[in-house]
């Protein structure tokens, strides 16, 4: 829908849950970083994190990080996602390394899930349509039985009806042999 939903946080008791990725759209703070990092190639590191940007939270107190990482994770020139971290330490280069040989993996899983989820959504809908069905056959079925017993009665009145009309016939016939 032409933009990234937060899927998971820790430690942060704020966020956005949707941030449209427009990019000719005005991005407010903390969204510049994260369009410029679905178009960065590879890892986007904020060594320097602005005053106030971001606040980590735990238990024993809370603090701002030195340092932000962003992984986008694209493939096919599709951005499925951003992994952003924060960091209280510059981010060392065997963790760089890590993550980057990491993402085709991450990629992989999210869209693996994704096409779970899909494939997942799409039994249920059949699984309920099912259900429908079931439900008008037996409708019908008891519909066409209810017809099929106004067709027996209707045969039966008029049986009786012909017999009725034969035997006034007769009548007007000896009627008409009397007179």
């Amino acid at each position: 829908d032409g933009g990234l939903r937060l899927r998971g946080r820790y430690a942060i008791t704020a966020a956005r849950e949707f941030v449209p990725l427009d990019p000719l759209s005005q991005a407010s703070t903390g969204e510049g970083l994260l369009i410029e990092a679905t178009r960065a190639p590879g890892l986007f590191v904020v060594d320097e994190v602005p005053a106030g940007y971001l606040k980590v939270k735990s238990g024993l107190g809370e603090s701002a990080p030195g340092t932000l990482v962003f992984l986008p994770l694209t493939r096919s020139a599709e951005t499925i996602g951003v992994l952003e971290l924060a960091l209280f330490k510059p981010c060392p280069p065997e963790v760089r390394e890590f993550l980057t040989s990491a993402r085709e993996m991450l990629v992989v899983s999210l869209q693996a899930a994704r096409s779970r989820a899909a494939l997942r959504e799409a039994l249920e809908r059949t699984q309920r349509q099912a259900e429908r069905l079931v439900a008008q056959e037996e409708e019908l079925r008891a519909n066409n039985q209810e017809l099929h017993s106004q067709h027996e009665e209707l045969r039966v009145a008029n049986a009786e009806l012909e017999k009725q009309r034969l035997a006034l016939s007769q009548q007007n016939v000896e009627l008409e042999e009397a007179r």
